[in-house]
Order: structure tokens, then sequence, then C-alpha cells
């Protein structure tokens, strides 16, 4: 099996992966001399199709022939100039009819052919690699600056990493790091040095890598020697935490996360070592029970630490046992709750399993555009004839839904294929209700990005921005 072809979904314990670094492996998919993206595309009936155009116009080698609209990519200099255009283009037609889309040659068909093909552009582009962004998929256009913080540009951790950095701009040399982060990463240093002493590497160079910061990140510091803070600033409140903002990216899929760390998961994996734990989903317990500043740790989250701790030695000393494999396998869920509790409390949520997070999520969104009005949540008004919209704001007559999966799919828990028959008819006398009312009704599906920048698009289409 290539695994090149196999889509995240498709991914289990028993898949066979090349053995070779994932870095040899992307470097084994050699890029095409030329059309390393083609595009091709006819007229369609959807409101994207001029801007679509506009923009395809801007784009290296467009052509239009007899109503045929199409552009090639055939440099990585050209990809990289061009990325939020290419990728904004591809995620608005691939739905349309007679559309052609090949990435290295390969067709396009779901966003998980788009991270392959930027793993391996990202492997072969060299000086250029900071530059490709393979969780990123530039569904929206983004406004400069790129991002509303004090230094407006982010570096993102790889998947599942914990710290972001941010510079002035693009060109600018001076990397920074919010104050915030700052305990954390001294922890994440003192980790790397108890690691040493584990495995036997005492005196190592300390780099700080991509598991936990930016890529841009492991490269300077593998390049220098001595303290790895001393070749970063410092500045305080210029994160999303300290500024009250969302990340434009998301954690990790939906498919990989609940909705809280979909938005947040950053700082669960911050908050692990800023409270000195270098915490491992997997590995043996004689190792992850070392891997620990006690002196940096709550007493609160200690105690739910020391729990697991001991109920995962006994599991392994004795893995026949269901009964000791159940409960540490519970001692683990409830010390990871205890630390992300600290976390949605800093946020303004309730405990893990306490309450609806994407409509929490959406509100606070809804909330940072419309600053200037009242914006109610859980609204039933008389005139919704028992019903209850997630969002109102009366002076502009502008109602949001969050559609949770029970609103399209038959969830057991939830009441299985009665409660969705109840619930598409509730959704429908609703919309019914709002449009005799004159409320404009903006529904927010569960599978799209809850990012500010995504729900401006969504506001902008139907002209309330």
């Amino acid at each position: 099996m290539n695994f090149l072809d196999l889509s995240i979904e498709g991914y289990d314990e028993s898949t066979q992966i090349p053995a070779c670094s994932l870095d040899e492996f992307w470097n084994t998919e050699k890029l095409s001399n030329s059309n390393i993206v083609y595009v091709e595309f006819k007229k369609t009936k959807s409101k994207y199709y001029d801007d679509i155009i506009d923009k395809a116009k801007t784009l290296p080698n467009y052509t239009e022939n007899n109503g045929s609209h199409s552009f090639t990519i055939n440099t990585i200099q050209e990809y990289i100039d061009n990325t939020i255009f290419v990728e904004y283009i591809i995620s608005k037609i691939r739905k349309w009819k007679n559309v052609i889309i090949l990435l290295n040659g390969k067709k396009f068909e779901t966003k998980t052919d788009l991270w392959h093909f930027k793993k391996i552009l990202e492997a072969n582009v060299g000086e250029y690699s900071e530059l490709i962004n393979p969780y990123a998929f530039y569904e929206y256009i983004p406004k400069e600056p790129l991002e509303d913080l004090p230094f407006p540009y982010v570096l993102y951790p790889d998947l599942y990493g914990g710290f972001f950095a941010f510079k002035k701009s693009r060109e600018s040399k001076d990397i920074y790091f919010c104050d915030c982060e700052k305990q954390a990463i001294q922890n994440y240093i003192a980790l790397e040095k108890k690691r040493q002493e584990i495995f036997g590497h005492q005196g190592e160079k300390i780099v700080l890598r991509t598991d936990e910061f930016p890529k841009l990140i492991e490269e300077i510091t593998s390049k220098n020697s001595g303290n790895p803070l001393s070749l970063f600033k410092f500045e305080s409140k210029i994160c999303h935490k300290c500024n009250g903002k969302l990340p434009q990216e998301e954690y990790c899929s939906a498919m990989y996360g609940t909705a809280f760390r979909r938005q947040y998961g950053w700082y669960i994996r911050q908050r692990y070592l800023e409270y000195g734990i270098d915490y491992m989903l997997e590995g043996h317990v004689n190792i992850q029970k070392q891997l620990i500043l006690r002196d940096k740790c709550p007493q609160n989250i200690l105690k739910y630490w020391d729990k697991f701790i001991l109920a995962s030695e006994q599991s392994e000393t004795n893995p026949s046992s269901d009964i000791l494999y159940i409960q540490a396998k519970e001692a683990r869920r409830e010390f990871e709750k205890s630390i992300e509790n600290t976390v949605r409390k800093e946020f303004g949520f309730k405990n893990v399993g306490e309450s609806w997070v994407s409509e929490t999520t959406l509100a606070n969104i809804i909330k940072t555009i419309y600053s200037n009005y009242e914006v109610k949540t859980h609204y039933r008004p008389k005139w919704l004839e028992g019903l209850e919209l997630d969002i109102y704001i009366d002076a502009i007559k502008l109602g949001i839904e969050y559609q949770g999966q029970q609103h399209y799919n038959p969830i057991k828990h939830w009441g299985g294929e009665k409660q969705l028959k109840k619930q598409k008819e509730h959704d429908s006398r609703k919309a019914r209700i709002c449009r005799e009312k004159g409320v404009t009704l903006l529904t927010v599906d569960f599978d799209e990005p809850l990012t500010e920048i995504h729900i401006r698009e969504r506001l902008k289409e139907k002209s309330l921005i």
C-alpha cells in the first residue's frame, strides 16, 4: 500500500508505513517538472463564479478558451506567491460540475489530497519550507494584517504542537513568543534535559523541536548552541489568548478532537508544560513518571497525576487484567480532564461535559464581530412558538443557529431516527417563522471552521457586515 494513497480517515494501527523517517518519506515523491497544479473549470450559476474568475485571471498561465477557464502553477515560487488564491479557488470550485483539479499530476478529491500534496511540496522546497503549511487550507481570503494581533504574522506549530511564535511582518527577522508562553517553554527545556539523562544523552544541544514548536523555530535552534531562549524575544500580550482572539487555523479536525480541542488544543498542550509535565499519549509508564517537574505542578493536578501513574503501573504489571486496564484508562481520562478544565475555565467555558462548546465559541465570535449590539443567546421569544434561537441580535433582526450532527444524522444517544425527524421539522418550522417575521437566519454547520474570519465571510454572503 502506498502511504500517499491513504486518507487520514483510512489510517489505523495496522497500517504499514514505509520504514523511513517522515522527512525521508515525503522526499521520495518527486515534484513534476511542470504543471505542479492544474485547474480547469467552466461557467456555473454559483454566486462565487465572478469572484473566482477575477482571481483566476491574476494567476500565472491563465487561459480562457470557448468558455473553459484554466491556469497552471509550474514552479515552487509560483505556488508560494499565489498560495492563498490557488487554494481559495480550489475550495470554492471543487464541487462544481466539469472541474479538473490536478495536484502534482494526481486528481484532487478531498482536503486530504491537498495535505498530501503540500507535504510533498514542503519536503522538496528546501529553504522555502517554512512558507508551506500542509495543515492550512485557505477556504477564505485572509485580511491584511494576516491576523488581528499586535504582531500579525503567526508561526503555527506542526500538528498537535503547543507553541505559537509571532513576527511583525512576514519579512521581519525578529521572532517573538508571548510572555504567557515563557514558563511553559522554560519547563520544556528542563524536561528535555531530563530526557537526555533518562536516555544517556547528557549535554547534547537543546533543540525546540517541531513536536511542540513551529518548524522555523526548530531550524534556528538546531543551528545554534547555548540557551535556545536567547535566540528569540518575548513580548507581553501578543498572542491570541491575551487578545481574546481565536486562531485562524484549527488545532485538529473534527475527526480527531472535541469542539474545544479544535479551537484551543494548543493551550492544553501549553498547560501540560506550564505545569512541568511532558505528557506522552503512549509509552512505558516507567519513563512517563520521570517526565515531570513536581515543584512546578499544582497540588490539585498532582493528585490526578499520581493516581494515573499508579493505575498505569498496576496495569503494566498485570497486562492480562481487564479490570486494571479499565482503571488505568479511567485514571488517564481523569488526569487529562483535570488539565483541560483549567484551560476551559481560563477561556470562560464550563468543565468537560457541562456545556456545548461549539455554540459557546460561535456566540463569542458573534459578540466580537457585533460588539456594539446586544447579543442574546438561547433566545425564546413568543413569536417563535416555543422554539429557540442559539444566537439573536434584535437590532438587526439576525438569528444564528449552530447545526450539530444531530441536525443531519441519526445519533443513537440523542434519539436516533425518531429524534432526527423531529429535529428536521423544528428546523424547517423555525426557518419559516423567521422568514415571516423578517428575521435573517444564518445556519453554521458542524463541519465548518469556527474561526472569526470564516464567520465574517458567511455574514458577508448575506450582506450583514
